[in-house]
């Protein structure tokens, strides 16, 4: 879990203290150079799935809060066709296979994360085409945040040079935005609504 994500967390638990029980999870696996970052990504997808439904069969009354940056968010994006459920918020920052457009995204840009086309294409009768894997029905229940400076999630043709120097990448706890606040407020809204939680004022 890197800086931005434990600022997300970090906020989370500060927006539920005192109303809900809360624990963090880390999800570690199996990386290596950037070109295998796909394989990768899709590698540890399927084994975040089945730790997910391991989890659903010992604790069934969960609410479950996925928070990923960069690659891990890429993770989190490929294992939600086969986890995705009402009892849980997604939280993807940085995405690097973020599908431009999608009901969850909030940056406006036609551009597709830098990883999206190799692990998201479909063939279409006009050729491959980047289609998004989240359920259309959880759309609701997710956000992908990417900052429009930052060539991993949001990589239109000139962006190459700006992979060699990512301190955009990396600074979405210091965005003055307020993404690492959006994103907890977010997700705390609906840990609040599954649990029937007032959170007035």
């Amino acid at each position: 879990m890197g800086g931005d994500v434990w600022a997300v967390t970090e906020r989370l638990t500060a927006r539920l203290a005192g109303q809900a029980e809360a624990g963090w999870t880390a999800f570690p696996y199996s990386t290596g150079p950037p070109w295998l970052a796909p394989q990768h990504a899709a590698s540890a997808s399927r084994q975040l799935s089945s730790y997910l439904a391991r989890r659903r069969q010992l604790c069934p009354a969960e609410h479950w809060v996925l928070i990923g940056q960069s690659e891990g968010a890429a993770v989190v994006h490929l294992a939600l066709p086969t986890t995705m459920d009402a009892r849980m918020t997604v939280v993807l920052v940085a995405d690097a296979a973020r599908v431009a457009g999608t009901a969850y995204d909030t940056l406006a840009s036609r551009w597709n994360g830098v990883m999206a086309p190799l692990v998201l294409s479909r063939w279409t009768l006009q050729g491959p085409a980047v289609q998004d894997s989240l359920p259309a029905r959880m759309a609701d229940r997710a956000r992908s945040y990417c900052l429009a400076g930052d060539p991993v999630c949001n990589f239109s043709p000139g962006a190459l040079p700006q992979l060699l120097h990512g301190s955009v990448h990396t600074s979405y706890r210091r965005n003055p935005d307020g993404i690492a606040d959006a994103a907890a407020s977010f997700a705390a809204a609906h840990v609040a609504a599954d649990l029937g939680i007032s959170r007035g004022g």
